[in-house]
């Protein structure tokens, strides 16, 4: 037992150290750079005087309030890389309406040029058509003329075939009266003036498509560089968006890492109350166990005194019952009552040893019922020792779990930096 004792005491010492080694790692982490870094103040200021808030400050909402005003952390430059993407996004709207208006005008003028253009290519296939028939006419009259004249040069023509040329000459007629050659001759002047219109009308519409061309040409330069403008926004949005949950993380792990230094500080608290209780279980057990041993050796010696006088007893009971034999052998007579007298004393002392040598028995009862509970205090001891180790193991859980978190917002704070940095050389 005091080997066990000394070796818990050596394994206690060792805890404690450890437990004061992470209570100081515990106590030393600071959030102050970081609150710097995210919220653009220090950290170790109050909720209540920080202009800039930090890690667990809230506003009058009980909303997180990090950042604001003249604040130059990465919260601040999110806000404001996210206020000028939306300035960015609104005026690329607005350039996209005017383009669509410009494009609307376009169409609407490619449209007119192409009424324009059919109507003079339908005026002009309608003169080209009305020309035709004219020429066709005055071909088929000049044939006829000619035929005319040949026949009359002939020489020595019968009177049958001069009677059937002047009747087919008769039966000629022609094609139109004067009104209609006069109103298709007026029609033709119309048409050939409303050709001259076309042409104007061509070569301001060819004036006007040019222009639309430039403007279209403009309006498509304009677009492409929208839509530049649109996915350098996009981007910048989307480094926003990365910076914000990076913050939403950053946040998260802040929260994290503050509740568990609390978790860790409180676990430490038990168990150094766990300890102080061990540590008092263990005085109160060693005492005990020297109280116990202190007993059990007073048990010893007294039960080899009770041997010794049972044995003694017994020895002078064995002789006195002797005596007593011979005496009654020997003196029948006036020493019977002496013998009775002498019989019963031996018969008290025989009792007296008995009821000492039980209860030398009943002290030795209750000396094994005190080793066996000087043992179950032990196995405690032990149960304790273990579960002092498993919270030793869960200390040091905690431990590389807030190394952990420290080292993933050293790594979201790079993000978030690289993020701003990526924005301002996109500025």
């Amino acid at each position: 037992m005091g080997a066990q004792r000394e070796d818990f005491n050596r394994k206690h010492m060792a805890n404690q150290q450890a437990l004061g080694e992470l209570s100081a790692r515990a106590h030393g982490l600071s959030l102050t750079g970081i609150n710097e870094l995210v919220c653009g103040a220090p950290g170790d200021a109050p909720c209540a005087t920080s202009p800039c808030g930090g890690a667990g400050c809230r506003d009058e909402d009980g909303q997180p309030r990090c950042g604001g005003l003249s604040c130059n952390g990465a919260v601040a430059m999110a806000d404001l890389a996210l206020g000028r993407a939306r300035h960015t996004q609104t005026e690329l709207q607005r350039a996209l309406a005017e383009g669509g208006g410009i494009l609307s005008q376009v169409a609407e003028t490619r449209r007119q040029a192409g009424e324009a253009q059919q109507r003079a290519q339908a005026a002009l296939d309608k003169a080209n058509a009305s020309r035709g028939q004219v020429e066709q006419a005055n071909q088929e009259l000049r044939e006829l003329i000619q035929s005319v004249k040949d026949f009359l040069s002939q020489e020595g023509a019968d009177p049958d075939s001069i009677e059937m040329v002047a009747t087919r000459v008769l039966e000629l007629s022609i094609p139109a009266s004067p009104e209609q050659i006069q109103h298709l001759a007026a029609e033709i002047a119309e048409r050939v003036r409303s050709l001259a219109d076309v042409d104007t009308i061509l070569e301001r519409t060819v004036g006007d498509v040019h222009r639309a061309e430039r403007l279209l040409q403009e309006a498509q330069r304009a677009r492409s560089r929208a839509e530049g403008e649109k996915q350098k926004a996009e981007t910048v949005q989307a480094a926003l968006e990365e910076a914000q949950r990076a913050q939403g993380a950053a946040q998260g792990a802040i929260q994290g890492a503050v509740v568990d230094t609390q978790d860790t500080e409180q676990t430490l608290h038990q168990v150094q109350e766990r300890m102080a209780g061990a540590e008092q279980a263990l005085s109160s057990a060693g005492q005990r166990a020297q109280q116990l041993n202190g007993l059990l050796e007073a048990l010893k010696l007294k039960r080899a005194g009770n041997s010794l006088a049972a044995s003694r007893a017994e020895e002078t009971a064995s002789n006195a019952q002797g005596r007593a034999r011979e005496a009654e052998q020997l003196l029948q007579g006036p020493l019977g009552d002496q013998y009775q007298t002498v019989k019963a004393l031996v018969e008290r002392k025989a009792q007296g040893v008995l009821a000492a040598q039980m209860r030398a028995e009943q002290l030795r009862d209750e000396a094994r019922g005190l080793l066996q509970a000087a043992q179950d205090k032990l196995q405690r001891l032990q149960e304790l020792e273990g579960t002092y180790e498993e919270n030793e193991r869960a200390l040091e859980g905690k431990a590389a779990q807030l190394d952990g978190l420290e080292a993933r917002m050293r790594s979201v704070l790079r993000d978030i930096n690289l993020q701003v940095q990526i924005y301002n050389t996109c500025q």
